[in-house]
């Protein structure tokens, strides 16, 4: 990249930056704005996640952290509140994880998030495409998010994810940093991305990991958001 490019690249990051802090909120968790560094041809790492701006994609390494339910979320953030009830544990905070899904384009003003946990109603936002990879017997293994997951055993519906951004509380802290809620499915306004129709909702502890499919807790993964 020539320096035209990277200088107008600099000021692309800077107000994305910006606009990061205007969505997460001012107040006690704006010292958790997360730094990105330009790696230049439209790479950037912020904290552990590596985008790919011209891909519109990004990914994080995590691990499995549960399999069998009830689960309500695909992924939470590392030592994230939710933990008990999620597939996946990322090694990322909100904060990066919010500012990755503005950088390849995502637009809250798109989005229209669930008013409370459970509700049935579907969310509206930014459609992306979630996988999950990891390295079993020397051998690259990839899967569609909703692949892993099961219904009442049956497989769930692929694809189906929306950015919706997460909320906030009266006193303008970040949901998703409280709670490390970073995707999920049973329509938490505290998910900064959600299953657009929702799966399980109206039946507590039907949604678990696919047995067939996932390998067992504590192995090495990578998430990848797609727009």
């Amino acid at each position: 990249m020539n320096w035209r490019g990277r200088a107008i690249s600099t000021v692309l990051t800077t107000l994305l930056l910006v606009w990061t802090l205007v969505v997460v909120g001012a107040g006690p968790d704006q010292q958790q704005s997360p730094g990105i560094i330009d790696q230049g041809d439209g790479r950037f790492a912020i904290g552990n996640i590596v985008l790919d701006k011209p891909d519109r994609s990004f990914t994080i390494p995590g691990q499995i952290l549960r399999v069998n339910g009830p689960l309500e979320y695909l992924a939470v953030t590392t030592g994230g509140l939710k933990s008990y009830e999620s597939l996946l544990e990322l090694n990322v905070t909100a904060f990066e994880f919010n500012t990755a899904c503005l950088l390849i384009g995502l637009d809250p003003d798109n989005s229209r998030p669930s008013p409370y946990h459970f509700d049935p109603n579907p969310v509206v936002g930014d459609e992306v495409k979630i996988s999950v990879s990891w390295t079993l017997d020397s051998k690259p293994v990839e899967y569609d998010a909703a692949d892993l997951l099961t219904v009442r055993e049956s497989v769930a519906a692929p694809g189906g994810w929306s950015y919706t951004g997460s909320g906030f509380t009266r006193e303008n802290r970040y949901l998703a940093h409280l709670d490390g809620t970073l995707i999920g499915f049973a329509h938490d306004p505290a998910s900064v991305i959600e299953h657009g129709k929702g799966l399980g909702l109206g039946d507590y502890g039907a949604v678990n990991g696919h047995q067939g499919r996932l390998p067992p807790v504590g192995t090495e993964v990578v998430l990848t958001v797609r727009r």
